[in-house]
Formats: C-alpha cells, structure tokens, sequence
C-alpha cells in the first residue's frame, strides 16, 4: 500500500482504533475482563501490602470515588499494576470516544425511542443532565444490541445486562426527577399570586 504522506486526521484516527477494538460490546467486555483482574490481582495481597498501596494512594491525593465509565461501567478503585492500569485507560477513552459518536449519530437520525427521554432542554444545566442520560442509554443500547423502539429494549437477559440496565434506569430517574423539581420552580416563580400574599402579611 502507497503512503501518500498525508498525516490522517483525529476523527479517522479514532474510528480505525474503534475498528480494530471491534466495537462497544468488545470494549466492554474486555475493560470488565482486566478490571476483574486488578481485583484479583488486590484481593491476593497481604493485608499489610494492601494498607501501604492504600497509604501510598492517599499520600499522592487520589481518591477512591468510584467513577462510571460511560454512566455503565465502575471503574476499579485499587490500586494497580501500571500495564493494567493503561490497558484500561485505553479501552476507556475508546469507550467514551464511541459512546460519543453514537450519540451524535442519534440527535441526526432522531430513532422513535428518543421521544422517551423527551426534548433536548434549552437550559445549560438541564441539557447538560440530558446529554448524560443519552450518552447513557446509547451505551446500553450499544453494548447490549438493543435496536427496538423501547428504549431500553426488553428485559435482560445476562447479570451484565441486568446491572447496566439498573444504571441506565437511574439516569434516566434522576433526569425526570432534576425536570420535575426545575418545573415545580418555574411555576412558582410565575405565580402571579406571590407577591401579592407576601405583601398582605
């Protein structure tokens, strides 16, 4: 194959590397794969080796809040082994790459399911909640071939799916429950009421 000596742009660079990762389903099971083994890996050491990793940890001012790769996925929270810890990185940033471009692939193509979340807000902070729960539920779709018009498919059919989809239900509370409570104060401030029984007392 001719190079043509024409460096390929960022977006080429990241749809090749999902190619050769062979997709969301691929990506997951094997990030859940290593993850499985960090844990192994931990769970095997001695008491006193896994208080110094810790103490080491704590001393370098990381955490152990658990973050949630693409809203689905617990990252690991112990400490590791270097190449474990960037084979995971990279799978992870593959990971949310993908879920991204599938989630602009949706606000193009506007499936049926997408009435389910609702219209996109016009509210920064509200949109914000709502990109989060659609990059959430095409991370579940994707991941777990769902390709109906519910958008979260049928029941599960694997422990994996039942977890991920409990993540995804979540999401999708805690975006109606955010909608619920900016609804509830929009109306109040309109309430043409409450001045005037602020001024009567």
């Amino acid at each position: 194959m001719r190079n043509s000596g024409v460096e390929p742009s960022a977006h080429q660079t990241q749809a090749d590397e999902q190619e050769r990762w062979g997709g969301l389903p691929q990506l997951v099971a094997e990030y859940q794969q290593i993850a499985n083994e960090a844990y192994r890996d931990y769970n095997a050491l001695p008491d006193d080796q896994k208080a110094e990793l810790l103490r080491q940890r704590m001393a370098r001012g990381e955490t152990s809040n658990q973050r949630m790769i693409a809203g689905l996925i617990p990252e690991p929270t112990v400490p590791m082994d270097a190449d474990l810890r960037r084979a995971l990185d990279v799978r992870r940033d593959a990971i949310e790459q993908r879920v991204t471009d599938l989630a602009h692939r949706v606000l193009l193509d506007k499936p049926a399911w997408l009435i389910e979340l609702g219209p996109q807000p016009l509210d920064r902070l509200e949109r914000d909640h709502w990109d989060h729960a659609l990059r959430v539920v095409v991370a579940y779709r994707d991941t777990h071939a769902i390709t109906g018009d519910a958008m979260l498919g049928g029941a599960p059919t694997t422990r994996t799916q039942s977890d991920h989809r409990a993540e995804a239900h979540r999401t999708i509370r805690r975006l109606f429950a955010q909608r619920l409570v900016t609804a509830d104060q929009l109306t109040a401030a309109a309430s043409p009421s409450t001045g005037s029984e602020a001024l009567r007392l």
